[in-house]
């Protein structure tokens, strides 16, 4: 029984993807499309390998993205404000980078922006007790204009207003063999950030107050201070994802904000996938970010509307997270009672 326990995970993400790839098929088939082409296309392998590249490139801040859902969720947090965390990280490095050229400086201050962000919707929740969630959403909405504000405003670019200045190539982050070096330090971030969740006292404290606060507080540990941390750490990776797009994918900022629009959002998806584990976080990102290039063949072979790709996308993304989050929602509303029950 113990064996048959601890493949459970495999086996419920195995279903999953069966279930994803039943109800893309059935959302292609009521558009009119026949489901086995289209399918192939997205999952063509040879398609893959021509853009392992591109794929690989994006898959980076989606991990960074991911890790910034499951830390706070493994404290009994929502952090559904990585989007926003994301964007201030980018627009922070963007300028930094331009400025100093050091792609270090760059880096650093994204993390740091993201951080500073978090921890004051951590502040909210956790001394003013104003839900994560709410904040989250205001928050995000407000840095995605503010962000728009200076990209066509305070730093658009003399060759072309409908972007951003484009940072030096000194502070870009390129290749090493081949292998994208955002992949790189994703991949790393991921290792650094389950090293913290399962090595660490702080990672131990995380995950015990997200489990039961109320254990937590017996055994001597303080669940705010590990929520409070939890959410700094968030911060600081989904602003190293805004890092990465704007350093060693894109370089500049458009008006239509489309290079990082969603990647936030995209990654609690991931998180979700890979069931708040860090380590299997870019193994999950990789599948979605193949999945999300594959779904664009639609257009390119079927004529099919650039709206359905993401349809199909979604539908696949939805399925694969949905047993998951189904379980933690369940869990975080038991907790939630069990606190208001006992005062």
């Amino acid at each position: 029984m113990p064996r048959v326990e601890k493949l459970l995970p495999l086996l419920e993400v195995g279903a999953s993807i069966g279930v994803g790839i039943g109800v893309a098929a059935l959302v292609l088939f009521a558009f009119g499309y026949n489901p086995g082409e289209c399918l192939a296309a997205i999952f063509d392998p040879h398609y893959l390998v021509s853009n392992a590249g591109f794929i690989l490139s994006n898959a980076a801040p989606l991990i960074c993205t991911a890790i910034a859902f499951a830390i706070p969720a493994l404290a009994g947090l929502f952090n559904i404000g990585s989007e926003g965390q994301m964007y201030l990280g980018a627009i922070t490095s963007l300028v930094v980078s331009y400025l100093t050229g050091n792609p270090f400086l760059g880096i650093a201050s994204g993390m740091i922006a993201g951080a500073g962000l978090a921890s004051l919707i951590a502040f909210l929740r956790l001394w003013l007790n104003i839900n994560e969630v709410v904040t989250s959403i205001m928050l995000n909405w407000t840095l995605y204009f503010v962000v728009l504000y200076i990209v066509t405003q305070v730093i658009p670019s003399p060759q072309a207003g409908y972007r951003s200045v484009s940072i030096p190539p000194s502070a870009r982050i390129g290749s090493i063999y081949g292998v994208p070096g955002v992949l790189l330090i994703a991949v790393g971030a991921a290792i650094v950030a389950n090293y913290i969740v399962f090595r660490t006292r702080l990672g131990y404290t995380i995950r015990v107050s997200g489990f039961s606060p109320k254990t937590a507080t017996y055994a001597g540990m303080n669940p705010r201070t590990a929520s409070l941390y939890s959410m700094l750490l968030a911060g600081a990776f989904a602003g190293l994802g805004g890092a990465l797009i704007v350093q060693g994918i894109v370089y500049y900022i458009t008006d239509t904000m489309s290079s990082l629009y969603g990647v936030g959002f995209t990654g609690i998806g991931v998180a979700l996938l890979a069931r708040n584990m860090p380590i299997a976080i870019p193994l999950s990102a990789f599948f979605i970010s193949w999945v999300s290039l594959g779904s664009t063949r639609l257009e390119l072979l079927f004529g099919a509307p650039s709206e359905l790709s993401q349809v199909v996308t979604g539908a696949i993304l939805i399925a694969l997270a949905a047993p998951y989050a189904f379980r933690l929602i369940v869990h975080y509303i038991r907790s939630w009672r069990l606190v208001k029950a006992h005062g």
